[in-house]
């Protein structure tokens, strides 16, 4: 808002000229506080540019050494190029994430440029310029002659009421306005500097997102699977070899003694197996709903909750597999036993222990009850 006719330094402020002219120095101090406020800004950027280029110049060669490998492994079966890796589509977003550093770096050196030769210079300039014209500004050095003493009067009149008004109206109307006005400008440029070198940023850091937003797992897997099929074929079974020095055979004995021993066995396996099978059927439905659970959940970059679930599923996953192990495990057992000895069982019941007649404490082969044997 424009001062009103009667309120400029001139008519209000009368016979204050030096105060005026000391509030003309503080704007020119705070021009050179402003400049230097842009030039340790532009040092700044100036100093994170390098260190950018430094880190992106890292980050390239590291990415060239193991580039392959985290798209196709540590020795692929097939022949790849560059344009192999380059179907990756994790290796595209973390390319995009370097590439977008080295385009910071640029927009960071290229700020610092703008910065100095069109803000800081200008300000500089405006600076000097503005000292020299506060030198030449007529602040009424008058000589008074006193001829008379009404000349005098006279003359006193003119310099306080003509001649110091007129000075003081030269600052507030033409220097001091014509300097904040301009200030102004040159902010407001700078200003537009830095939001035209942010929005530059925001666009590179959007062509990043893009890219990371492309990354299909499942597209990469497959790359790798299409690298590294190799021919494979079960290991042999594995053979009993008999110790001929104890006259053993390949053939299981069937003699009643040993007999009674494969029959317990056999009686100890379907009963194990029994008591596995509610023991499989609960956790493979807990695996199940882990499962889905894991599908309908959609992975964030916070630890939280799916974390937990994949947590549970790959313990429920390992202890099914355990549970299914041991009933492979007695599964074997049983048909070998079976295929010697048929069902044959004997008797269920075989013994009743008295703890008088032993001596020796043992466990049942059959029934593992604690007893003592003569």
């Amino acid at each position: 808002m424009a001062a009103e006719p009667d309120q400029s330094y001139g008519n209000t402020l009368p016979d204050q000229v030096e105060r005026i002219g000391l509030l003309y120095e503080a704007h020119l101090e705070l021009i050179s506080d402003v400049r230097e406020l842009y030039q340790s800004r532009t040092a700044i950027e100036r100093e994170y540019a390098a260190k950018l280029q430094n880190l992106s110049k890292k980050a390239a060669e590291k990415k060239a050494k193991m580039e392959a490998r985290f798209i196709l492994g540590e020795d692929p079966t097939r022949s790849w190029d560059v344009t192999t890796l380059k179907r990756n589509t994790l290796g595209k977003a973390y390319e995009a994430l370097i590439t977008s550093i080295v385009d910071a770096t640029h927009e960071h050196q290229s700020i610092a440029d703008s910065l100095s030769t069109q803000v800081i210079d200008v300000l500089r300039t405006l600076e000097k310029r503005c000292n020299d014209t506060k030198k030449k500004a007529n602040l009424i050095p008058i000589v008074l002659h006193i001829i008379s003493t009404a000349v005098a009067n006279k003359v006193k009149d003119k310099f306080y009421t003509t001649d110091m008004p007129n000075s003081s109206n030269t600052f507030t109307e033409r220097l001091q306005t014509q300097l904040v006005e301009r200030f102004v400008k040159i902010l407001l440029f700078a200003h537009r500097l830095q939001l035209g070198h942010l929005d530059n940023l925001k666009e590179k850091l959007s062509n990043v997102e893009a890219k990371i937003s492309q990354v299909q797992p499942m597209e990469d897997q497959l790359l790798f699977i299409e690298h590294n099929i190799r021919p494979f074929t079960l290991p042999d079974d594995w053979k009993y070899e008999p110790c001929t020095l104890h006259y053993d055979t390949d053939a299981m004995s069937t003699e009643p003694a040993p007999k009674i021993w494969l029959q317990n066995k056999l009686n100890r396996s379907r009963t194990k197996a029994q008591e596995l099978a509610p023991l499989i059927l609960l956790k493979e439905t807990e695996f199940n709903h882990l499962s889905k659970k894991l599908q309908t959940n959609i992975a964030d970059h916070p630890v939280g909750p799916v974390d937990d679930i994949v947590d549970s599923y790959l313990d429920a996953q390992h202890e099914l597999s355990y549970y299914h192990t041991s009933r492979t495990i007695l599964e074997a057992e049983i048909e070998t036993i079976v295929a010697a000895i048929g069902d044959d069982m004997g008797g269920q019941n075989p013994h009743v222990f008295k703890s008088s007649s032993f001596s020796i404490p043992t466990q049942c082969g059959y029934c593992e009850v604690l007893g003592e044997i003569l």
